[in-house]
Order: C-alpha cells, then sequence, then structure tokens
C-alpha cells in the first residue's frame, strides 16, 4: 500500500538501475515478539515502508524542452502526497502527533501547489483532527473552516457534514453547547438528504452527548 514502484520512471530506469534511484526496506523480527509486541512493531515497520516510500518520490526537473515534465511532477507530487497522508495516519496512530503534522503539512502544499482543491480540503480535515486530540482548539477549527469553504465550493456534501461534526466536537469539548449543536444539526441534515445512515448516527450519538452535558436527556 505504501511503498508502490515507481512506473514513471523511464524504461532503462526500470531495471539494475532503478535499484539506485529506490530504497529497501529490510524488516526480520526473529519470530520472538508477543501478540502486543508484534501489533506495534507491525504498526512501527509501516512507518519504515511508508518513510522510504516518501524518500523515493522525487521530483526532478531535468531540464527545458522535455515533453511531459510538467505532467509527470505533478503525478510523482500527487504520489508523494498521498503517501505522505498515510505516513501522517500512521504517526497519529502512535500518538507522533508533531510527526503526522509535519507529513501532513507537507503534503498540503503539494496539494495546494498542484490545485487540487479536494484533497487540499481533506488534509485541512486531518491537521484539524490532530491539533483537536492536542487540545489546539483554535488551530482545529481554523482547519475545518478553511476545509469546509473548500469543500462548498466543490459541492462534497458527505465531506461537508464530516467537517460540520468535527467542529462540532470541539466546541463541545469548549462548553460552548449552542455552537456544538448548531454545527451537529446541520451536519445531521445533510447526512440525512445523502442517506448515510453510519454518518447521522455518529452525529446523533455527538448530539445525545450534548444533551447528557446540559441535563436535556
Amino acid at each position: 500500500q505504501f511503498a508502490a514502484r515507481d512506473d514513471d520512471l523511464p524504461a532503462a530506469r526500470q531495471g539494475s538501475d532503478a535499484e539506485q534511484h529506490r530504497r529497501g526496506v529490510v524488516v526480520d523480527h526473529g519470530g520472538g515478539l508477543g501478540a502486543g509486541e508484534f501489533a506495534q512493531q507491525a504498526l512501527d515497520d509501516a512507518v519504515a515502508v511508508a518513510a522510504a516510500a516518501a524518500g523515493e518520490v522525487v521530483l526532478e526537473v531535468v531540464g527545458p524542452g522535455h515533453h511531459g515534465l510538467q505532467v509527470r511532477q505533478r503525478r510523482l507530487g500527487q504520489q508523494r502526497a498521498q503517501i505522505l497522508n498515510n505516513l501522517g495516519t500512521l504517526f497519529k496512530q502512535q500518538g507522533s502527533y508533531d510527526k503526522a503534522l509535519d507529513c501532513l503539512n507537507e503534503s498540503l502544499m503539494i496539494h495546494r501547489a498542484a490545485g487540487d482543491k479536494f484533497n487540499e480540503g481533506k488534509t485541512l480535515g486531518n491537521i484539524g483532527n490532530i491539533c483537536m486530540q492536542q487540545g489546539k482548539g483554535k488551530e482545529a477549527l481554523d482547519c475545518f473552516a478553511r476545509g469546509l469553504d473548500i469543500m462548498r465550493s466543490l459541492g462534497k456534501s458527505a465531506e461537508e457534514a464530516s467537517l460540520l461534526d468535527s467542529t462540532g466536537q470541539v466546541y463541545a469539548v469548549q462548553g460552548e453547547y449552542a455552537e456544538a449543536m448548531k454545527n451537529y444539526e446541520e451536519s445531521l441534515s445533510i447526512s440525512r438528504k445523502l442517506g448515510n445512515a453510519g454518518a447521522e448516527a455518529g452525529t446523533l450519538n455527538n448530539i445525545g452527548g450534548i444533551l447528557l452535558a446540559t441535563g436535556k436527556l
């Protein structure tokens, strides 16, 4: 999933020369891990593979006059951005939030440079979620608001509903229950229109939490 082969390399580079272009990761634990240790080690291994993959996707400028160079650069940039997103998710699961944010912020810059508004909005949401887990409510709300603007401009209703729900969670943690309910209700309305039962159930659960906290349940 993470260390994808670079099929953009010219045919001459797909042989022995390509070995100098890529880096490999060898994992050997000798079979001596317990269940909990194995799970953690598997996560660590995934991080190592993703990190190596992120390092191998390099944007190269080989000089003027090369047809398709800009397209190739864009494709490689998108590959790197996706790998960085995966790596950020793994670091988040490890609780390494600063490393996760480094990956996601780099991914965000790549999406912006490529004019990829959808993935820019998604990455802003991912950054906001980490900020929320770190207790950085202001930063989280800013990311969610920018992501919302993008998703609304693109007409991406499901993503809009998700970001509204996340925004409500920040307000709920801050004790701003009226603002939390406002965002939850808007999210709920969109999810119902889309027929997204899973998202609807999640938002209803969050609304229940507000009602419980305010003594209305």
